[in-house]
């Protein structure tokens, strides 16, 4: 299915990110913190901006989001007679976290500290805990591949796990539809299809990476996430667990050294990672076809272990 897509559509911009090879590692947007809102009408191509959100509680997370370091604000489809989810998460690799509250009325969020709960660690008891909280980008008003895509992954998503995910506004990256994003870790895939959600699945409850749909961690520098991918590809160890970043140093303006801990030996991996200005050029979105850019991409220069 995937094959077919750079033969079938070449004119939508992840048609275009296949057929030229477009790397997927290291294009998750880097994020530390998730304000997520839940929402029962259709989104918009502006989903927050345009939201039928009462203007002092859109204040509030306006303003939670400029003091709150790498935050982002999603809003998330739910049924209306659901109470309204409102969700705060922090993606870490070894202590993520994650608060649910379930709300009568947007007002209600003017009541939570948020810059002082998402400073915090430990996360309040669920009724019913959601682990992993998977969010599909489905919104076609920003980009029509998210829709194509992201609505039938959705759906096998949703018919696999019922309850645990979620249609989401734009998580970033169009042209890698259909992208899944796994809560409180911030892990990200792309190019997914109803063929390879149960692989994700079963990856995500034996604790693995899948490694050939992997964007990164959003809590990650993109260096860093690439470094991870090659980490990963050289070891073998696709464990999502098995490693801890320790430090990224910036060489120069186009290279890093990043270093990775594996936590059961206790080994560092150090890894040389650089970065260029693709070959070829793509366009970001459908709705711009004619707006083309080249995009960066990751080499592996260096790996040692230690």
């Amino acid at each position: 299915m995937v094959a077919n897509r750079a033969i079938s559509q070449t004119t939508s911009c992840s048609a275009c990110s296949l057929a030229v090879g477009e790397q997927l590692f290291g294009t998750a947007p880097e994020t530390h913190y998730w304000i997520i809102l839940g929402y029962t009408q259709p989104l918009g191509s502006k989903a927050f901006e345009q939201a039928a959100v009462p203007e002092p509680v859109r204040y509030h997370l306006r303003r939670a989001l400029e003091f709150i370091p790498n935050s982002r604000l999603l809003l998330i489809r739910q049924p209306a007679e659901m109470p309204l989810i409102f969700i705060l998460a922090r993606s870490h690799d070894t202590s993520p976290s994650l608060f649910r509250y379930d709300l009568t009325d947007y007002s209600e969020i003017l009541n939570i500290n948020l810059v002082e709960t998402a400073s915090r660690t430990t996360p309040v008891e669920l009724p019913e805990p959601i682990h992993p909280f998977w969010l599909v980008c489905t919104n076609g008003k920003r980009d029509p591949c998210c829709t194509q895509w992201g609505l039938p992954v959705f759906n096998e998503l949703e018919r696999l796990v019922p309850g645990a995910v979620f249609q989401s506004s734009h998580l970033g990256g169009h042209r890698f539809a259909a992208n899944v994003l796994r809560l409180p870790e911030g892990i990200y895939y792309g190019r997914l299809t109803t063929q390879s959600a149960q692989k994700l699945l079963t990856a995500s409850g034996n604790r693995e990476i899948l490694i050939n749909h992997y964007r990164g961690r959003a809590c990650y520098s993109p260096a860093a996430q690439a470094a991870e991918y090659y980490l990963r590809s050289a070891s073998g160890n696709l464990s999502a667990d098995a490693f801890i970043l320790v430090d990224t140093h910036q060489v120069d303006e186009r290279s890093w050294r990043v270093r990775f801990r594996q936590i059961d030996l206790q080994i560092d991996h150090y890894l040389l990672i650089s970065s260029e200005w693709s070959i070829f050029e793509n366009f970001e979105s459908c709705s711009q076809p004619d707006k083309r850019s080249r995009q960066i991409q990751y080499r592996l220069r260096e790996y040692r272990t230690e």
